[in-house]
């Protein structure tokens, strides 16, 4: 297939199998800027990449240019120092 043009670069998902992670991350390329909503909503560990609402194409950024958005439930599963 081809890649999609979705708004979203990046999903990553923490889940307890790898075939679960990956099915979630598939779903929120596909849903785009609907997944955080969508992940919240179904308390999914995810963090999304998108670019900068400013930017007209995801060509070229600079990590300056990406956003991070993650769920309550990611957060919660990450390592605290």
């Amino acid at each position: 297939g081809w890649p999609a043009h979705a708004d979203l670069l990046q999903a990553s998902v923490l889940a307890d199998t790898c075939a679960e992670a990956d099915a979630i991350a598939t779903a929120m390329m596909v849903l785009g800027k609907d997944a955080l909503a969508v992940a919240e909503t179904n308390g999914w560990a995810v963090m999304l990449v998108l670019p900068d609402e400013k930017q007209a194409s995801a060509a070229d950024l600079t990590d300056s240019e990406l956003q991070l958005q993650t769920t309550p439930e990611f957060a919660r599963r990450l390592p605290q120092n």
